[in-house]
């Protein structure tokens, strides 16, 4: 009986490493190709955030944003974060928040 559990196990076993082992050789030698760029959907997204219009945002998005904010030398408000403190909030983020408030 443990001779034919095992056999069934190690049979399973085998058949999934085999189908692994098959489709990695696939596409190994058969890579996808690269994608047409107006089909990129990477690009068309940063095209259609930098010309203004409506489309999913990441959190990279928002980091490389930020960064080229950063980077510019723009200067949103005067919110100084330092050694991991906050020195308090900008008076237009206290009348933005009064502003929304419910």
């Amino acid at each position: 009986m443990l001779q034919v559990f095992l056999a069934v196990v190690g049979g399973s076993i085998g058949m999934l490493v085999l189908m692994w082992t098959i489709v990695y050789v696939v596409q190994y030698f058969r890579p996808d190709g690269p994608l047409p760029l107006h089909k990129d959907p990477e690009l068309v997204r940063r095209i259609q955030l930098k010309a203004g219009m409506q489309s999913q945002v990441r959190f990279s998005d928002i980091r490389s944003l930020e960064r080229s904010r950063v980077l510019i030398g723009q200067e949103e408000d005067d919110y100084q974060f330092i050694d991991g403190s906050s020195t308090g909030w900008p008076e237009t983020w206290v009348e933005n928040l009064y502003r929304r408030r419910n």
